[in-house]
């Protein structure tokens, strides 16, 4: 009997690290290749720090410099760079791809909380080119919301952005996003919250070879930011000396005015 027990524990198990392999590995394959190394996570979301105001013309140039980012390093490598200025949310995305469709695109998804399932992310930022790979290339915006299993165009627009190409060949795409809207299909954007972004990029139905990629969750945190020093103001230096005398001067001033009232009150 004791012997048939120690079989029957050996075999259960068994049983258990072979379920808990298989559910480690649908974990890694459900993520594989779209999956970021910062922000990947709600206990670690991704800060977005206070940059400069870029110039909306999908350029890396200076005023990134001081962004949050996150990358996909598995699969397309991609680099996603955040941060916010003068309530407004700033996101450039760096595609490191050399070869491009000419109707390729990125679309910003947008979850109005926490929730990463895919019917959560309503708000979109659609950015569409047009002749991508040659001169006379261009773009067209369009501020999005989930209709069922497609994204639809809006009549109202709450973001700016803009595409480009860099002299490696890699494209960019950078966002202008405000924190107020008129339109109640937009995320609400503030101080301290958590939300949820995903990327969509590929090339559109009219592509010669139509394909779609979408990254796993991105958690981004606004944090309040403390107002900086105003460098103008001198700083105030205490002398301990005149702060003593001025304390010895005020407590003898009390005592006196004390023994006054005191003597005051005994002679009448």
């Amino acid at each position: 009997m004791f012997h048939f027990n120690s079989i029957k524990k050996k075999i259960l198990n068994i049983i258990f690290i072979i379920f808990s392999l298989n559910i480690l590995l649908l974990s890694n394959l459900s993520s594989f290749g779209n999956a970021w190394d910062n922000g990947n996570d709600i206990n670690n979301p991704m800060i977005t720090p206070v940059g400069d105001m870029p110039v909306i013309d999908g350029i890396k140039d200076d005023s990134w410099d001081d962004a949050n980012s996150s990358d996909i390093t598995e699969g397309t490598p991609i680099t996603l760079f955040i941060m916010i200025k003068s309530n407004y949310l700033f996101i450039l995305v760096e595609i490191k791809v050399g070869n491009h469709d000419d109707n390729e695109y990125l679309r910003l998804l947008l979850s109005n909380s926490t929730e990463s399932e895919n019917d959560d992310f309503y708000d979109a930022k659609l950015i569409q080119n047009r002749n991508f790979d040659s001169e006379n290339r261009s773009y067209r915006l369009n501020d999005q919301h989930l209709s069922g299993e497609e994204y639809v165009n809006e009549d109202l627009s709450n973001f700016n952005g803009s595409s480009n190409i860099n002299e490696d060949g890699y494209s960019f795409y950078e966002f202008k996003i405000g924190y107020s809207s008129d339109n109640e299909n937009d995320t609400l954007i503030s101080a301290s919250k958590i939300f949820v972004i995903k990327i969509q990029w590929g090339n559109s139905e009219n592509a010669n070879d139509p394909s779609e990629s979408t990254s796993e969750a991105l958690y981004i945190q606004i944090k309040a930011t403390i107002p900086q020093e105003d460098p103008e103001i001198t700083e105030l230096i205490l002398d301990m000396d005149i702060v003593s005398n001025i304390t010895f001067i005020v407590v003898i001033s009390a005592f006196a005015i004390i023994f006054m009232m005191v003597y005051r009150n005994k002679t009448y």
